[in-house]
């Protein structure tokens, strides 16, 4: 594509790339708000219970599993579109913390703690995958999945 990025802008066909699909501002919008809430409601577990790889990661191991039953228990009950990019991508996306998880672990491990850092792996991991499916379930259960 040549030209500025105020010709692109002021593109005929501008509108209408902003209002569809993945350029759509609002789904952005979404995102970004339920980012910012995510982020600070794990933000407020770090305060609750502060890790510096003496005690036991609570807070991120808290957020993480929490994260994954709501994940799996809001994934077949909320329909496509702005609930599910608010909640879903949003907050739980912000919520949750894969890169805070490997930076724990790795904190463990430096710490000669290897033990704590397997149990927090195994913990996480397998913990994840329970939560995610009694979360499901559970919609299943209650017949809430939005089919």
């Amino acid at each position: 594509m040549t030209g500025t990025m105020s010709d692109f802008i002021l593109h005929p066909s501008f509108p209408t790339i902003l209002s569809h699909g993945y350029f759509c501002l609002m789904n952005w919008l979404w995102v970004a708000l339920g980012g910012a809430m995510g982020s600070c409601a794990r933000f407020a577990m770090s305060l609750a219970w502060p890790f510096d790889g003496k005690g036991f990661p609570l807070a991120t191991l808290s957020v993480n599993l929490f994260g994954c039953l709501l994940i799996g228990l809001l994934a077949p009950l909320l329909p496509q579109g702005w609930p599910r990019l608010l909640l879903i991508s949003g907050v739980l996306g912000g919520f949750t913390t894969y890169s805070g998880f490997g930076l724990e672990t790795q904190m463990l491990l430096q710490e000669g703690r290897n033990g704590a850092a397997l149990a927090y792996l195994l913990t996480t991991v397998l913990g994840g995958m329970i939560c995610t499916v009694a979360g499901w379930k559970t919609a299943q259960f209650m017949n809430l999945s939005a089919s």
